[in-house]
């Protein structure tokens, strides 16, 4: 019980993950249980996003072929055995990208990559770095400060940091 407890405070840097959990089990699922299930259900949901992204540009036996490797590499059945919020994280980190590069959804991919740093907040690491090469690079597109995409994606990174910077604070 001991070492139980000195585990917890490492989910407090993670809220989202957390709120997640809470939200399930308040709906009636056993906390062990939701864990278990956040972590398969995401696992899953990262392999349908990478199939229907390789999908789009192969052939749907080289797509599963794919994904099948991806997930054996990526040890993602390993992750979703475990209670972790690993394999929650990385979906959103995908999806974001995905988002991003793919739909070319601007709001939606932020959103999503700022959220990914209230699951983890290592991902901010990641998201910044895609944030501000979304800032300079719509200033060296247009050199205007007022583009509404460079405004989007500087909003994007003002939340995220401040994300990042209140959850360390407060945990």
């Amino acid at each position: 019980p001991e070492h139980f407890a000195t585990q917890l405070d490492m989910y407090y840097v993670k809220p989202l993950y957390v709120a997640v959990l809470q939200g399930t089990v308040m709906l009636g699922a056993n906390p062990i249980t939701a864990i278990m299930s956040l972590s398969l259900l995401s696992g899953l949901l990262i392999n349908v996003l990478i199939f229907h992204w390789l999908r789009s540009v192969t052939t749907t036996v080289t797509a599963a072929a794919l994904v099948i490797l991806f997930a054996i590499t990526a040890r993602l059945i390993d992750l979703s055995r475990i209670p972790t919020p690993d394999n929650f994280s990385a979906l959103f980190v995908l999806a974001g990208i995905y988002l991003l590069l793919v739909k070319k959804w601007l709001i939606p991919a932020i959103a999503v990559l700022c959220a990914s740093v209230l699951i983890r907040t290592n991902n901010m690491v990641f998201v910044g770095l895609v944030l501000t090469y979304l800032l300079w690079s719509r200033y060296h597109l247009t050199g205007n400060f007022k583009d509404t995409q460079f405004k989007v994606a500087a909003a994007g990174l003002i939340i995220s940091v401040s994300a990042y910077l209140i959850t360390n604070s407060l945990f």
